[in-house]
């Protein structure tokens, strides 16, 4: 099969979240013998001279942050994306300019990448790229992978005008592709409540699993929270925690400490300066050492889509104290393949259980761990998409 996939995040490593389940993806899919014909905008963690060396690999400047179009997909769009934001009318809001991106000049680009090619279907990946569906080329299946719906995520956070503002974009943009895809059959029912109908279906990507190991990590004193300041949910969720939960938990047990992966900007950090017992590591190379022993804690209260680091704690032997809305999607069972709690107390109570009960702790561990490699192994998962593209475009077919 031969696949266009335009994305708006992407790393040339594995990273996490929603850069590493892309990567990780187009990778398996060439493994299994796919052709990936691949457009996508940088990340801060990314080193667009690697993608370059990858074979149809083209990565584009985001219009958000130029400062990584150094060595563009073609000559002059870096010229064409500065007269485009130089252009702008004042009276175009953020939202507007969110999902109303001027795509036209990608036209050339593609036409040149893709000379002399039979692409079979065309994918878009996340919300900001989905405008470009009006400049792929003609006669193909055009799907579009939601990964988080904008208007879902907004409703949550309590911004109903701007979330009623989100469904009429992508509704209106989501009509033109021939499919959507959503992570979790949660917001798979939100679209289809947009009028999507029998166009929308689920289908989570997998990830690229450790080798499995014999004996899985004995319990230590330590908390972990995997994430990023670059993601507002990650945000709230940990100074949700930091300012609500973790003196419960500390209260109970001071032994423990708590770390937190990820890069968080300087202000950010200071307004926990005089919070004891937290480690902010930065970015972690491997996870693996780092989650030995530790109970992986997800206080998200915000977002849609599905939590990358919930699988991967699972994976890497961790068990999971996790907020309701956050294990959405994932299909683990309460109290068997993690420990569900919302509401501070509640929250540390799971925690403090978890920690307190050695043998719940391993009955988790070795539940959850068994259950992410039945259920989001990247192969498996991989060839269940492909199958859909496939039916996708059998069903495009006149």
């Amino acid at each position: 099969m031969n696949i266009l996939l335009l994305t708006g995040l992407y790393d040339t490593k594995p990273a996490s979240g929603g850069s590493y389940l892309m990567w990780a993806y187009v990778q398996e899919l060439k493994r299994q013998g796919h052709s990936v014909y691949l457009f996508y905008y940088t990340s801060a963690d990314s080193d667009p001279r690697k993608a370059a060396e990858e074979p149809n690999t083209w990565y584009l400047p985001d219009l958000k942050d130029r400062q990584h179009a150094q060595k563009p997909v073609h000559h002059k769009v870096v010229a064409k994306v500065k007269v485009l934001l130089a252009s702008k009318k004042p009276t175009i809001d953020a939202q507007e300019r969110y999902f109303m991106r001027d795509f036209a000049w990608l036209g050339a680009a593609l036409g040149a990448a893709l000379k002399d090619v039979q692409i079979d279907v065309a994918q878009v990946d996340f919300p900001w790229m989905m405008n470009v569906v009006d400049y792929l080329p003609k006669g193909i299946p055009k799907v579009f992978v939601s990964h988080e719906a904008k208007f879902v995520l907004q409703a949550r956070e309590g911004k109903t005008h701007l979330a009623e503002r989100s469904k009429h974009f992508e509704a209106s943009l989501g009509a033109k592709f021939d499919a959507v895809l959503t992570l979790t059959d949660v917001e798979e029912a939100e679209w289809k409540r947009l009028g999507m109908g029998n166009k929308v279906y689920t289908s989570c990507m997998g990830l690229e699993l450790p080798v499995r190991v014999g004996q899985l990590s004995q319990r230590a004193d330590k908390l972990v929270f995997l994430g990023s300041g670059k993601h507002h949910p990650n945000l709230d969720g940990i100074r949700y925690f930091l300012l609500e939960i973790w003196p419960i938990v500390q209260s109970k047990h001071p032994q423990l400490t708590l770390l937190i992966t990820g890069k968080y900007e300087e202000a950010f950090l200071a307004e926990f300066e005089h919070v004891s017992g937290v480690n902010w590591l930065g970015f972690v190379p491997d996870l693996s050492s780092l989650m030995n022993g530790a109970i992986s804690v997800v206080p998200i209260r915000l977002g849609s889509g599905i939590r990358v680091k919930i699988l991967e704690s699972m994976a890497l032997g961790a068990p999971v104290v996790s907020t309701t809305m956050a294990a959405e999607g994932i299909g683990a069972i309460n109290n068997r393949h993690l420990i569900l709690a919302d509401g501070a107390q509640a929250f540390a109570q799971a925690v403090s259980k978890l920690y307190t009960n050695t043998e719940l702790y391993n009955q988790i561990v070795s539940a959850s761990h068994q259950y992410v490699y039945d259920y989001f192994e990247l192969k498996l998962s991989t060839q269940k998409r492909v199958a859909l593209l496939q039916a996708i475009i059998d069903a495009a077919k006149p």
